[in-house]
């Protein structure tokens, strides 16, 4: 098991013994998650592919902060916390045993200000349009208000230009108010 599945797990086991204070839909989703991961019957759907949860958080810990804040320093690499590799790996691990798609194609993610929601939000929107291999993958952002769309966009675009070589060897073009993939036609 990768340092990441077992960041995940150790994750779990400190919500569930009460070690990290969680509300109850918290509990709730990590509860089902653990009864998922317990599952062996060949008739369920879905399978746990610890290599494509694993892929998407290394891809994240690639990129770089944009912005300084308490904990952290802008152009320094992401480390994940602890909940962010936990929600990264079973948004990405659970793949249907048919297809291989993706179980879960939406993640509902609700937290305080300042807490790196649009960091996390921007890496998992580059990585859905760009890494995935998906041919015309479009992911937008969207908020009430045009500006707060923007944070994300923004966000996910100044990550890009602070590693020029992630640019080239996916083939990205970055613009004001879009990232295009012109070998897959994807953009965000």
């Amino acid at each position: 098991m990768s340092d990441f599945l077992q960041l995940a797990r150790a994750y779990e086991d400190d919500i569930l013994s009460g070690v990290i204070p969680a509300c109850s839909e918290t509990k709730g989703a990590i509860e089902r998650a653990r009864r998922d991961h317990a599952r062996a019957d060949d008739a369920w759907l879905y399978r746990f592919d610890d290599a494509r949860a694993e892929r998407a958080c290394r891809f994240i810990s690639k990129l770089r902060h944009v912005k300084s804040s308490i904990a952290t320093k802008a152009g320094e690499r992401i480390i994940l916390l602890p909940w962010q590799v936990w929600m990264v790996t079973e948004l990405y691990g659970w793949v249907r045993k048919d297809s291989g798609n993706r179980r879960w194609k939406k993640a509902w993610l609700q937290l305080g200000k300042g807490n790196g929601k649009s960091t996390l939000a921007g890496c998992i929107a580059l990585y859905d349009a760009f890494v995935m291999g998906e041919g015309g993958a479009e992911v937008l952002c969207a908020a009430s208000q045009r500006e707060q769309a923007h944070i994300v966009l923004n966000s996910a675009r100044e990550m890009l230009q602070r590693d020029k070589e992630l640019v080239k060897n996916v083939g990205l073009e970055i613009q004001t108010h879009v990232i295009h993939q012109r070998t897959t036609q994807s953009k965000m």
